[in-house]
């Protein structure tokens, strides 16, 4: 009984070791900024923790900017892009954003 305890904290613990931040998926070029306000796969297939953080991270953004909306009468699809111009403009000089015709380019 020790030994499976022992094996299902270790398995719980190395899963955490190796899932991936957004800063750190950013920073090693896996995921950018797209033009729309919303994260892309920059290097594609993705792998699943990767998926699971882009998911996560844009389902958050939908939510905010639909807030945002409710609160300014703006359309979603204007608090997008004012996201996207900001995250460009906060991007760290060596990660990538979307050019205007949909291309990866590094900031």
């Amino acid at each position: 009984m020790k030994r499976i305890l022992m094996a299902l904290l270790l398995t719980a613990f190395t899963a955490q070791a190796f899932a991936i931040d957004l800063a750190g998926a950013k920073s090693k070029g896996l995921i950018g900024e797209r033009s729309d306000g919303y994260l892309g796969y920059v290097v594609k297939p993705a792998s699943a923790d990767v998926q699971a953080l882009v998911k996560s991270v844009n389902n958050k953004r939908r939510d905010k900017f639909r807030q945002t909306v409710g609160k300014t009468g703006a359309t979603l699809d204007q608090v997008a892009k004012r996201f996207a111009q900001r995250a460009y403009e906060k991007t760290a000089k060596g990660n990538y954003i979307q050019s205007a015709n949909g291309q990866w380019v590094k900031k």
